[in-house]
């Protein structure tokens, strides 16, 4: 089990430039970002979200990408469109998350016409999107701004720059490159109608759309998405909202995908954090993960509250 890990500020400033660089372009998503070194390499290791991260891997081994439904709800816009322009010079910015006194790294940008958008709030038809490159002695970038390039991109506000942020290569679907495009697109278009009234959602007559529900609820606040000094903030959810996702995660028989799939209800039900002050000891295999985890859920659901995380 991966524990949680914070950055403190001492920390931070004795990581060397070229370290810090490194450890921008291997932001994921969104969340926390915490710092261990392995005492034998001087490794950086991010946690972000529960999952450990290094700098960006090598060619030929391609990165395993969030789920759709963590990539919808944790973005500010989800837009449809057409890269129509790309700027030729770049803009240094700070990276996401932000962190005070933090260097600034290179944004190459692009502009986009919004055919549609899916989440978030309707502006202009034209946008500045930018990403962030991999430097030039590392792999070539996952994917580069082309004019005509066309797709459903994730985005995430800026707080200093007028531009949107694409974080990785899986925040961009490329229709071109992504061969289940339309059925991928579809699924985007079920979650955000669904995240546009997640009470109702949870609701749902329709047992998928529940669980879809309730997994973008979990992805939002169990990720967490800022930095902290110290340990991590949390206050409980709404207790209602809190009621319907547990007895969502309770629903059985638990199939092959609710144990192995990850938005399933052993993804989901892992991703609450919890601890022995929670009730909860982690087995030591996926079986009897499954098994434990439904034990838990028939105990406990009634007075468990999901925590999500907050800003200091």
């Amino acid at each position: 089990m991966i524990a949680n890990l914070t950055l403190p500020p001492l920390q931070w400033g004795s990581i060397p430039a070229r370290s810090r660089r490194g450890i921008f372009l291997s932001l994921r998503s969104t969340g926390t970002m915490a710092m261990k070194r392995r005492p034998a390499s001087g490794l950086v290791l991010l946690s972000l979200g529960g999952l450990v991260l290094v700098p960006p891997l090598r060619a030929g081994f391609p990165r395993p990408q969030p789920p759709l439904p963590q990539r919808v709800v944790l973005a500010d816009r989800v837009v449809v469109g057409k890269v129509t322009k790309v700027v030729p010079d770049p803009v240094h910015a700070l990276a996401l998350p932000k962190i005070p006194g933090a260097p600034r790294v290179r944004y190459q940008l692009a502009v986009l016409h919004v055919e549609t958008t899916l989440v978030g709030a309707r502006g202009p038809r034209e946008i500045r999107i930018g990403f962030v490159p991999p430097p030039s002695s590392r792999r070539p970038a996952d994917f580069q701004w082309t004019v005509g390039q066309e797709g459903c991109f994730f985005l995430r506000s800026h707080p200093d720059e007028s531009f949107l942020v694409v974080q990785d290569s899986g925040d961009v679907m490329d229709r071109a490159r992504t061969k289940e495009f339309d059925r991928d697109l579809a699924l985007v278009k079920r979650c955000a109608k669904l995240l546009a009234d997640p009470a109702a959602g949870l609701r749902a007559k329709d047992a998928e759309d529940r669980l879809l529900t309730a997994a973008m609820l979990i992805f939002r606040y169990r990720t967490p998405q800022y930095i902290y000094r110290g340990a991590p903030k949390t206050e409980p959810i709404d207790a209602e909202e809190n009621r319907l996702i547990l007895s969502i995660l309770a629903e059985s028989p638990w199939t092959e995908a609710d144990v192995r799939a990850p938005t399933g209800r052993l993804r989901l039900f892992l991703r609450m954090g919890l601890t022995d002050k929670d009730g909860w000891k982690s087995p030591d295999s996926t079986k009897e993960a499954a098994s434990a985890a439904r034990e838990w859920l028939a105990s406990n659901a009634k007075e468990y509250r999901i925590r999500r995380y907050v800003p200091e």
